[in-house]
């Protein structure tokens, strides 16, 4: 990556930190600053690494799932260029619907000049497949909560709006039809189609299935972690309740389209906390740690790993 183009991703990587870290102090007066001081205290730092080791599953099972379609569409790397390549594009984790991710695109035609057409419906199909995982992890926890519905229809007409221009050459040409009145969209056409196909062919059956599968599997780890955030404050709450308001907040701060979430997500899962009667200062407690330990480790690692690729490249 160009030196200018990092020094914009810096720059927009400490604006989304500052904006983090308002929430978070946001959230800490809104739970007491003294008594959220309290829990942070009384914390078992100890047990940090299980909950930073599941955010890294997570990863992990995310990278399977990359693999599988850089397989599928014939973009064939070494193990650990394509493990670098996947593990920078955290970075981008706090853009709106992570799709910065896009970055992994630019690395690929950057290194190995594949077209953004060919590798950029990749993470797309990754963004569907995360959403699709998420909600069907929240269906677990259900409508039990009173509000909970009406996101988890908001979900779906999403996910259904989604697929159907995916899937449907019918539904994608008649878009395409809409674009070709205009100018812009007729020089748009033929990388449009081009990137339909790739991406028809990451949306077939047993990928697609296979995709969710390893996606329930990513974010079901960061449910886990976030289960054993409340054993390390000695607050109980079920494992079901847990990936239910955890599911439910990452959906509600994918929904929102804001940079990582940040604000929703955090809102929603304290709010949730707080109906089933987990005092301010733990949820707020809870939420900032979680939130720590998945978005900002993911960035954190996204950092690190991008400044390694380059000093490979370069």
């Amino acid at each position: 990556m160009a030196d200018p183009q990092f020094s914009i991703l810096s720059k927009r990587f400490f604006l989304f930190l500052g904006l983090g870290v308002g929430v978070f102090l946001g959230l800490s007066l809104y739970g007491n600053w003294g008594e959220v001081s309290k829990a942070f205290k009384g914390f078992s730092y100890w047990i940090l690494p299980l909950i930073l080791a599941l955010a890294f599953m997570n990863y992990l099972s995310r990278f399977w799932r990359w693999e599988l379609y850089l397989n599928q569409v014939e973009i064939f790397l070494t193990r650990k260029e394509s493990f670098y390549i996947f593990m920078s594009g955290l970075v981008m984790t706090v853009t709106p619907g992570k799709m910065g991710e896009l970055l992994k695109s630019y690395l690929l035609k950057e290194s190995r000049q594949v077209p953004l057409t060919r590798s950029g419906p990749i993470v797309l199909a990754e963004r569907f497949t995360d959403l699709l995982a998420v909600y069907l992890l929240t269906l677990l926890g259900g409508i039990s909560f009173a509000f909970g519905s009406r996101i988890l229809w908001v979900g779906l007409l999403v996910l259904v709006l989604g697929l159907l221009p995916l899937i449907s050459p019918n539904v994608f040409h008649k878009l395409l039809g809409f674009l070709s009145r205009f100018s812009w969209g007729r020089r748009l056409e033929a990388p449009l189609t081009e990137a339909f196909h790739t991406l028809h062919d990451l949306m077939g059956f047993r990928l697609l299935f296979l995709a969710t599968i390893l996606g329930i599997a990513a974010w079901f780890f960061e449910c886990l972690a976030f289960q054993v955030v409340f054993q390390g404050l000695g607050v109980e709450v079920p494992l079901v309740k847990a990936t239910f308001i955890y599911a439910f907040s990452t959906l509600a701060g994918a929904l929102s389209m804001l940079p990582g979430g940040i604000g929703a997500a955090e809102g929603s899962m304290t709010s949730l906390l707080l109906l089933i009667q987990v005092p301010k200062a733990m949820a707020t407690t809870a939420t900032i740690i979680i939130r720590i330990c998945t978005v900002w480790f993911a960035v954190l690692l996204g950092y690190g790993f991008l400044k390694l690729y380059q000093k490979q490249k370069h």
